[in-house]
């Protein structure tokens, strides 16, 4: 191993490599260099495809190649191989197809075979069959054609393909308008496919898509008019939006259905150009005209000349245009809608949204597919007519270049819904503050009315779960549970005014978006008033509870305009609820120390004063010793009568932090009284009774203010400190208890010769948190303790998901996982299955 040291010592300077690394200028310069020779190349390969560009023009009259991505298509489809493939003779091919004929005119059932054989004879004899436009003659094919086929421009020859053709085209269509029947989405997906492909196979892209676009156009109007609600005078305009809203899922289903049929098919921009023209431009149509009839009837209400709106031509189809009739004012004030009206539109508008962003999530995935390779789009192979195996057809756009351009950019998405609520841009932005400060004031009217009817006033609660309509971004732990009605009803109309100020993509919303903002933000500072005016009430008007509800209805306001600002974030740039959000926030720490702080100070000045009890010096025992203080009775009632309303009114999460503060506040209040009593002889049972009762009390207290069992068990090694706080505390006591109820003897008898090894060791073991969970296991047994694993057994684990204020999901698996899965095992061997 000598050369190893040689080598390591000698060879390998460190030193003397570093300083061979070459230096920031050094590395500057390498990378100017091969920045230039990039760019020399980038130009050498424009040249060249100029220079083939230029030739292809000028030897192939029928091929012109204007743009570089031309000249990239047509290179993808330029077949190399295809020069190899021997010449057809004419006579022969006249005999092919009249055979082809025949078996189409005099056979039954033969398309299917004929397809697959025309299928393998393309594959695998590398003949390609001429897929040109109706109508067109054989001179105008490409290249890959006219190598494959010697046709010497037979007008037989061609009228017999287009007829071979044209049969296996009706076919083919038959089939497809069966699959559409078809309930299973994955099995229509699949024959649909497979019938396209082989479509393909016989006819150019172009054509193909004209014919399937005409083919879903009949389901669609088949859908229109059995799914989508017509509106009239008489109609419900709720009812209306209901129906309008399942309309539009269903759709997105059938678009769903055809991106996923097309996707793999056709490049990306032929995709999203026929789910625009077949959906989206036609239910643009189709709003169009329904607002226009809903705007005829307003004008009809208004007393005022009907302003009509125009389609555009097929061409520009799903555009609509507003006009407006001379007899209407073309600034649009003069129509008034109502909230029944604004809510109509605002769910049509939710609807259209939903669709919108269903679909651009849709072709999201094939925009983010281009820069990744795909395969080409064609026809498939059979392989023992089993296996489908992807084979380029001729004529095709070719996908690849769209993914190697990169200069190119994709088809965005065209969806122009929002033209057709042009005309009602204008009144909807008038109307919009008037009517949300309106139903807001009314809101408000009616609690006050209801307030002032009684004396004692408790707020009526709804489940704060029906308040949102979507989903929202909050985890469930900070959720409210209970909130006051009256602010339910606000927040759900403002909720459904949402989508009008979401809307805004262009100037025509712009004003609307302002406006709802501006009375919200009215009607966010109207409602924080009558809940700070509402919390003064407590406790002289109105119960603590009403406490809860305030700081739980707060909460969920806040959580709203959070939202609000989320939705609006993407188009806005800043927050638009800032100022309300803020206050909230403010008022919601407020009430949370008012909460507190009047909790502590009923037990303090109230609960825990009871001077019958606490009369120590008194020389006659307390009930002869057979029961604790009142005041501890009363402050377990008072914690548990606290913890029911936090626990089903207030966030979760939130409810454990203030029953928690209170409990440790209660119990320090406790421990230091009891830590300054002087009992007389007889007064000393009843000490030691009170304080067994507060530990017995503790320990069941303890469960639900711990959300993990690290925290219960090593609160020491805890971030919440309060948890430690009350150890502490029960320690105190503990050592109280030691102190004023042990009998003398035995103290004397511990203490007599000092503190020994043995005593040193006891008093480490007293130092730590759950030490008087331990002295107090002899008389109550408690679940509170570590197992051999460390942690609770199945039982305590158990106890504590039962004990939380919500689903504790980490609290559960442990649970489901602990001793080795037993929970589940006695309940499987529990099930009568």
């Amino acid at each position: 191993m000598d050369w190893v040291d040689e080598y390591s010592h000698n060879s390998f300077d460190l030193r003397c490599l570093l300083d061979s690394f070459p230096g920031d200028l050094e590395f500057k310069q390498i990378f100017s260099d091969i920045d230039e020779q990039i760019g020399q190349n980038a130009a050498s390969i424009e040249n060249c495809i100029k220079e083939i560009q230029s030739k292809v023009n000028k030897h192939c009259p029928d091929v012109q190649l204007k743009t570089t991505t031309d000249c990239l298509e047509w290179l993808d489809d330029f077949d190399y191989d295809t020069a190899k493939t021997p010449s057809i003779p004419h006579g022969d091919l006249i005999k092919f197809l009249k055979k082809l004929q025949d078996l189409l005119t005099n056979e039954q059932n033969q398309e299917e075979m004929i397809l697959d054989f025309l299928w393998d004879l393309s594959c695998q004899s590398n003949i390609f069959f001429p897929a040109t436009l109706s109508g067109t003659s054989f001179h105008t094919l490409s290249r890959n054609s006219l190598h494959s086929i010697e046709d010497h421009s037979s007008i037989e020859v061609k009228s017999m393909w287009d007829d071979i053709r044209l049969h296996l085209r009706r076919f083919l269509v038959c089939r497809i308008e069966r699959h559409n029947e078809i309930n299973n989405p994955q099995q229509k997906i699949l024959l649909k496919k497979q019938c396209i492909q082989k479509l393909l196979f016989l006819y150019p892209e172009s054509e193909v898509i004209i014919k399937y676009q005409n083919i879903q156009n009949k389901q669609l109007a088949k859908f229109l008019q059995d799914d989508f609600p017509s509106y009239n005078r008489d109609s419900s305009l709720e009812i209306l939006a209901h129906g309008y809203e399942s309309a539009m899922l269903k759709l997105y289903s059938v678009i769903k259905e055809d991106f996923d049929t097309l996707c793999e098919i056709l490049a990306p921009s032929s995709t999203v150009k026929f789910i625009k023209e077949t959906y989206l431009d036609t239910i643009t149509e189709e709003m169009a005209k329904l607002l226009q009839n809903f705007c005829e009837r307003q004008f009809k209400d208004n007393a005022v000349p009907v302003a009509k709106t125009s389609k555009s031509s097929s061409k520009h189809r799903g555009t609509v245009h507003a006009l407006v009739t001379p007899n209407v004012p073309e600034d649009g004030k003069d129509l008034f809608l109502s909230f029944e009206d604004l809510q109509f539109l605002s769910y049509l508008i939710k609807s259209m949204l939903k669709l919108e962003n269903n679909a651009q999530e849709l072709f999201q995935e094939i925009f983010s597919s281009l820069k990744v390779p795909r395969k080409y789009s064609g026809i498939f192979e059979k392989s023992n007519r089993k296996t489908m195996i992807e084979k380029p057809r001729a004529h095709a756009p070719m996908i690849l270049s769209e993914q190697l351009l990169p200069g190119k950019e994709t088809t965005l998405l065209d969806f122009a819904w929002r033209n057709a609520f042009k005309e009602l841009s204008l009144p909807m932005a008038c109307c919009i503050t008037t009517t949300i400060e309106n139903f807001s004031t009314r809101i408000l009217q009616q609690e006050q009315r209801e307030r002032s009817s009684v004396m004692s006033y408790a707020m009526d609660l709804v489940s704060a779960q029906d308040v949102w309509q979507d989903c929202h971004m909050f985890p469930d732990e900070e959720q409210p549970k209970k909130i006051a009605k009256f602010c339910s009803n606000i927040v759900e109309k403002l909720d459904t005014m949402l989508p009008l100020a979401l809307a805004c993509r262009d100037d025509s919303f712009q004003e609307i978006r302002a406006n709802l903002v501006e009375a919200c933000c009215k009607v966010a500072t109207a409602v924080l008033a009558r809940l700070q005016e509402r919390s003064k009430e407590v406790p002289s008007k109105a119960p603590l509870r009403n406490l809860h509800i305030l700081l739980s209805t707060a909460i969920c306001v806040l959580q709203h305009f959070v939202q609000y600002d989320n939705f609006m974030k993407e188009t806005t740039k800043k927050p638009m609820f800032l100022v309300p959000v803020q206050r909230y926030q403010e008022f919601i720490n407020m009430l949370q120390f008012q909460v507190t702080n009047y909790c502590v100070r009923v037990c303090a000045t109230s609960i825990l004063q009871d001077a019958e009890s606490h009369h120590w010096d008194d020389y006659k025992a307390f009930y002869e010793g057979e029961r604790c203080s009142f005041s501890l009775q009363m402050w377990h009632y008072f914690y548990w009568a606290l913890h029911h309303d936090l626990w089903t009114i207030l966030p979760p999460k939130l409810a454990q932090e203030i029953l928690t503060e209170v409990l440790e506040k209660s119990l320090g209040l406790l421990s230091s009284r009891y830590a300054r009593a002087h009992p007389s002889y007889k007064r000393t049972p009843q000490i030691r009774l009170d304080i067994t009762t507060i530990f017995t009390c503790m320990e069941d207290m303890l469960w639900p203010i711990c959300s993990s069992v690290q925290e219960l068990l090593n609160p020491h090694a805890h971030k919440n400190d309060k948890i430690f706080k009350i150890h502490s505390h029960c320690n105190n006591l503990l050592t109280t208890l030691v102190i004023l109820a042990s009998p003398l003897t035995e103290l004397y008898k511990a203490f007599k010769h000092g503190m020994d090894e043995s005593a040193s060791g006891s008093l480490q073991t007293f130092l730590k948190p759950l030490h008087w969970l331990v002295c107090i296991s002899s008389f109550y047994p408690s679940l509170l303790r570590s197992s051999s694993a460390g942690g609770l057994n199945v039982e305590g684990q158990l106890k504590l998901l039962l004990s939380q204020p919500g689903c504790n999901w980490n609290l559960l698996l442990g649970t489901l996982l602990c001793n080795d899965g037993l929970l589940p095992r006695i309940l499987l061997r529990s099930s009568t299955i």
